[in-house]
């Protein structure tokens, strides 16, 4: 599993494929400066070009990446041993912890399509009747 740039023709132009031994990625954001985010085992920023700016061990990214309006990178680490949703980072450019909210139900093992919106964040929780605003 990777990512690959396409050029206008369908051609690859590059591709990243790490060697983490993992078989999936969670969706990739791309910022305003074309700087690419996706999560494999660990968190990578590439540039436009793909050639990889960083890389950050999160130990589990459980849901698909978010950017908000300021540029940041929104997700959610699974604690390994329960399954269970255990909080909600946001990082800057960087890879820069911004906030972490620690999660205190830990039954909740994902979540559906947030909606962002003057720093605030609705989490809509999957098979229960909760949802989690956060601001």
């Amino acid at each position: 599993m990777g990512i690959y740039s396409l050029n206008p023709e369908g051609n690859i132009r590059w591709k990243m494929l790490p060697d983490e031994g993992t078989t999936s990625a969670m969706s990739p954001v791309i910022d305003r400066n074309g700087n690419i985010y996706i999560g494999f085992k660990d968190l990578y920023c590439l540039s436009y070009e793909g050639s990889i700016l960083w890389k950050k061990n999160f130990y589990i990214i459980s849901n698909n990446l978010l950017i908000d309006g300021l540029d940041n990178i929104l997700f959610t680490l699974t604690n390994p041993s329960q399954a269970a949703l255990e909080s909600i980072i946001q990082i800057d450019q960087n890879g820069d912890i911004v906030n972490q909210i620690n999660i205190s139900t830990p039954s909740i093992a994902q979540y559906y399509s947030p909606a962002i919106s003057n720093n605030m964040i609705l989490l809509p929780i999957p098979f229960t009747s909760m949802i989690l605003l956060i601001n």
